[in-house]
């Protein structure tokens, strides 16, 4: 009678074994069908809706500026110790994990007021007057750290972004430029473990998408062509691991042939978009054309069935300037950095944070409003 009960027992823990796979299994659909839905819903957000992009992925290489321009002076806002506490502590002044404390704090304030959120409005079109809720911001762009380390309100900053404020989360992912200038343009670093990166951006944290970058200093024709089929490459990786990448070949503002910098750059774009596949589709940040008489310059990307938006990076001009310039470009809508925290201050009481706040959103987003409706090719 043992050997009999022995099989049983065999028969009944395999049974238990397939059972715990097939629930796994069920499991793991429904999560997938849930992502691909969520994924589906931004899509249609970042495609579709009237806003902007809002760029809070200051790096240890612009982070000091914006801290500066946060808290004044040196830009401390009491996380530096000061130059005697620094000797006697033999602490780093410019500490990288102080510096990351003070800008999540400034990017927390930023992201936890009143005004960054869907607003609701009174459409002049609507027969009966009835009120409706404007996404002003579409997407955020964020750093390495506030993703993978940081919170706000006791959820993952991407988590929270999402489900609290319904606002779509990026992740920059370059590591710098390349600190020499080649053929006129900068290159990006290496980017190291990118395939895991991009893996638990998605699917711990609910990224939709990324945001890399370059600089195009000079109009050379093989400089710019390099810059762009390394954006395009790496592209094509993001979007093989199931999210969509923003490329930013930037032009710099002082560059001396920058209405050039732009013919060319607009060449090899339109090339690079034309050999993508159907399904694969990007967005591209580029540089605001700054002569008066280049309104819609970028049309023809904005058309392109491969390109989802092209954004805006402020690339260096005050909002006021960035903000004209914008309102020429039809279609195209922003992504600023500096241009959104200017006038953000520290010692700010709270109203007043929220009222700037208030007016720079508005702004931005009537700029980027300017007749926003267009068709494919």
């Amino acid at each position: 009678m043992k050997q009999p009960l022995r099989y049983l027992l065999l028969l009944l823990s395999l049974l238990q074994v397939i059972e715990s796979s097939s629930s796994s299994s069920s499991s793991s659909s429904s999560m997938q069908q849930q992502q691909q839905h969520m994924m589906a819903i931004m899509m249609d957000q970042i495609e579709n809706g009237d806003g902007f992009l809002v760029a809070l992925d200051q790096s240890g290489g612009s982070t000091p500026r914006a801290l500066q321009s946060y808290y004044g002076g040196d830009g401390c806002g009491g996380y530096y110790p000061t130059k005697e506490q620094a000797q006697q502590e033999g602490t780093s002044r410019t500490s990288k994990k102080n510096m990351y404390n003070a800008i999540h704090e400034m990017r927390s304030r930023i992201m936890t007021s009143p005004s960054f959120a869907p607003t609701t409005i009174s459409s002049k079109s609507n027969k009966n007057n009835k009120k409706k809720t404007k996404k002003r911001i579409l997407g955020v762009i964020l750093f390495e750290d506030t993703v993978l380390n940081r919170q706000i309100n006791g959820k993952p900053t991407a988590q929270f972004l999402w489900q609290d404020k319904q606002i779509i989360p990026f992740l920059k992912i370059d590591q710098g430029l390349i600190p020499e200038t080649t053929n006129g343009v900068q290159l990006m670093k290496p980017i190291y473990n990118l395939q895991a990166l991009l893996r638990d951006a998605k699917d711990r944290h609910g990224i939709f998408g990324t945001k890399m970058r370059s600089i195009i200093h000079e109009n050379n024709i093989e400089g710019i062509e390099a810059l762009v089929q390394q954006q395009f490459d790496i592209g094509k990786q993001i979007l093989q691991a199931g999210l969509v990448p923003i490329l930013e070949p930037e032009i710099a503002i002082d560059s001396p042939d920058k209405m050039d910098c732009e013919e060319t750059l607009k060449a090899c774009l339109l090339h690079h978009l034309d050999e993508l596949d159907e399904s694969e589709r990007v967005i591209l940040k580029l540089s605001l054309p700054s002569s008066s008489n280049r309104e819609n310059f970028y049309e023809e990307c904005i058309r392109h069935p491969n390109c989802i938006r092209v954004v805006a990076l402020s690339g260096g001009y005050s909002q006021k300037d960035a903000t004209a310039l914008l309102s020429k470009q039809h279609n195209m809508i922003a992504s600023f950095s500096r241009a959104f925290t200017e006038g953000l201050t520290h010692n700010l009481s709270d109203v007043e944070f929220d009222r700037i706040l208030d007016n720079t959103i508005t702004a931005i987003f009537d700029a980027s409003t300017t007749a926003t409706t267009t068709t494919k090719q």
